[in-house]
């Protein structure tokens, strides 16, 4: 056989051809063992409230919290480092953190728990918090196909340390406010994960944890916090807490919630000389007299007008060294307020007509900004104790139908009030049941606003204003007030007598019902009792 000749450019290419595929051996050799030896470190996958500019990946970053103004507080931990540009908290009912003035309302306040759209709020779990309607994560290194578990929860207070969570949940526009400050916003997280389908490294790891922020806010905006009757005998000073209706703050008095609702605020109930206070955010009781004058009329209605004065609060709380502490830090005074008194129809006056009244008071002279309001629907007159010549005190008791004669005398339709125009409890014992039915058989009123249930009102008097009995009824009116009590006599503490009567049959003949000014609690008494007062409403 003939051997084939083999040319030089053969032999030039054969040789090039082996050298390439020993190259690309070699080339592919070295990249397996970069592979096996030395893997590429990327970024973890991270949570994010704002799109990536601010990144959790610990847990300390998981219940952090953005303002407008694009600060970013995270929770103390052990990777604090991870968030250069975060500020540690530290705060505390005493020191909360201020708030930037871009926060006006808590919908600004942002957290990984979205408020928009959400409708399991105060609540998120982090699985539904990556897909949409949010993406709330994202990872530098692109990867994909993320999957989570765990959750996160938050929680709302306000500073009478009444959660509040369902109120934001329903309005998050709602106006944060001075009055309600610091706000408790605590957030918390269960153990879980955020991971990807790949990269390295493919998951971040949380752990359970918990933090409170404590948040305040400017007290720029004159606003009116409390409507401060008698707080004698309110919820943490005797009984219990079932004393405590839903409005009422013990040692201070009714919340305001909307100024722009007067049927919603303290007073409904009025008597000559009865006064309260309003604890005042923003603005000084001398700066509403400026504008309002130091008598104040009726918007609508008949027979009442408003004494306004400023001066210190006379009721006495007794609280303990925890309670004081937190008033204390708050940015409002319930030591002082806008003292406000109740001038209307007594017995002695020569017209006693009255029909319900608004009353509005406002934060400027143009009346453009409403500061409070409220309307007073039934005016009671009562027949007050007296002083004999021989220094005895006569609290002028009467039978059931001399309590009856003396209302009709008084003309101008006043009656003799049922058990609900004086207290909202209950006493099934003695066969009343007309009160709240939430409290049982709780034998004190609940410090709660009247309200109409069908064509009959729920509470009256007492309830509202707290004790009206008085142990020292012939002072002077300052006396009577530095011993937290109404300058104004309506029943004797301690002379024996049996209450007010009331136009409330009992279960047996010729009894009634009988309410006392102290406490609101209901007796019987038979009709021909010389031992019982008498006050008359109207309507």
């Amino acid at each position: 056989m003939m051997e084939k000749k083999v040319t030089s450019f053969e032999k030039l290419t054969k040789r090039t051809s082996t050298a390439l595929l020993g190259l690309i051996v070699s080339t592919k050799a070295i990249a397996l063992s970069a592979t096996t030896t030395d893997i590429i470190q990327g970024s973890a996958p991270y949570l994010s409230m704002d799109g990536g500019v601010t990144k959790a990946m610990s847990d300390d970053g998981l219940i952090g919290i953005k303002f407008p103004d694009g600060s970013v507080y995270i929770a103390p931990g052990a990777n604090t480092d991870l968030y250069p540009d975060a500020k540690v908290d530290n705060s505390s009912f005493n020191t909360p953190i201020i708030l930037p003035s871009e926060a006006k309302t808590f919908a600004d306040i942002q957290t990984l728990v979205p408020l928009a759209g959400n409708s399991h709020y105060p609540r998120i779990d982090l699985n539904n918090l990556i897909g949409e309607p949010y993406n709330y994560w994202g990872d530098a290194d692109g990867d994909g196909n993320a999957s989570a578990t765990g959750s996160l929860t938050v929680a709302w207070k306000n500073a009478d340390n009444k959660d509040i969570t369902a109120e934001i949940k329903t309005n998050p526009n709602k106006l944060l406010t001075a009055c309600d400050m610091p706000y408790q916003l605590t957030i918390t997280a269960t153990n879980g994960h955020l991971s990807t389908e790949y990269g390295v490294p493919q998951t971040s790891t949380f752990n359970d944890i918990s933090h409170t922020y404590y948040l305040g806010v400017k007290a720029d905006k004159p606003s009116a916090c409390y409507a401060s009757p008698n707080i004698i005998y309110s919820g943490g000073v005797r009984y219990d807490d079932r004393m405590n209706g839903p409005n009422w703050v013990s040692f201070v008095g009714f919340k305001v919630n909307d100024a722009d609702k007067p049927s919603d605020n303290f007073p409904t109930t009025g008597a000559d000389g009865l006064h309260f206070f309003l604890i005042l955010s923003g603005i000084t009781p001398e700066q509403i007299i400026a504008a309002n004058g130091a008598t104040v009329s009726a918007e609508s209605g008949h027979g009442v007008t408003l004494s306004l004065s400023a001066d210190k609060v006379n009721w006495d709380p007794v609280w303990g060294g925890t309670d004081e502490e937190r008033w204390n830090a708050r940015p409002i005074d319930v030591r002082s307020g806008l003292k406000i008194k109740l001038k209307g129809p007594t017995l002695d006056s020569k017209d006693k007509r009255f029909s319900p009244s608004v009353f509005k008071l406002y934060a400027d002279s143009s009346h453009t900004k409403l500061l409070y309001s409220f309307k007073i629907e039934r005016w009671y007159i009562n027949n007050p104790p007296t002083m004999k010549e021989n220094g005895n005190v006569d609290y002028n008791p009467m039978t059931y139908e001399q309590a009856i004669q003396f209302c009709q005398g008084l003309g101008s339709h006043y009656r003799l009030p049922d058990v609900n125009d004086y207290t909202n409890n209950n006493d099934p014992w003695l066969g009343w049941t007309g009160g709240l039915p939430e409290l049982g058989d709780f034998y004190a009123y609940q410090r709660r606003l009247s309200f109409k249930r069908g064509n009959r009102w729920i509470g009256g008097l007492f309830n509202e204003w707290g004790r009206m009995a008085s142990w020292y009824p012939f002072d002077d009116e300052e006396t009577v007030l530095q011993a937290g009590e109404y300058a104004v006599s309506w029943e004797l503490s301690g002379s024996g007598s049996d209450g007010f009567w009331t136009a409330t049959l009992t279960n047996m003949p010729n009894k009634h019902f009988t309410v006392y000014a102290l406490d609101g609690g209901i007796w019987y008494y038979d009709d021909s009792g010389r031992n019982v007062q008498a006050a008359c409403v109207s309507p």
